[in-house]
């Protein structure tokens, strides 16, 4: 199955990315992240990949990053601007 694996930003949290997997453009799912009244502002693609297997990419990535992890039921991560490079 094909789809984007992305990598989200929002001003008003900074340090903290969204890492999630979509069928969509990851612009889409942006604009849809950012509909709800739980933003102040909307969200931002910061990068993004396109893979076959893209649930799997998120899977590793979010392992690979586990101890980022703000919260185990949530795809936000916390860190710095020397971890984006590793992104």
């Amino acid at each position: 199955m094909y789809g984007f694996v992305y990598l989200l930003g929002n001003p008003a949290m900074p340090c903290y990315y969204k890492i999630g997997c979509t069928e969509r453009a990851p612009h889409q799912r942006a604009q849809e992240l950012s509909n709800g009244t739980a933003t102040p502002q909307p969200f931002q693609v910061l990068c993004y990949i396109e893979a076959d297997d893209f649930q799997l990419v998120e899977q590793k990535l979010h392992q690979e990053l586990s101890d980022f992890r703000v919260s185990q039921s949530r795809e936000f991560f916390m860190f710095g601007p020397a971890h984006m490079q590793w992104l």
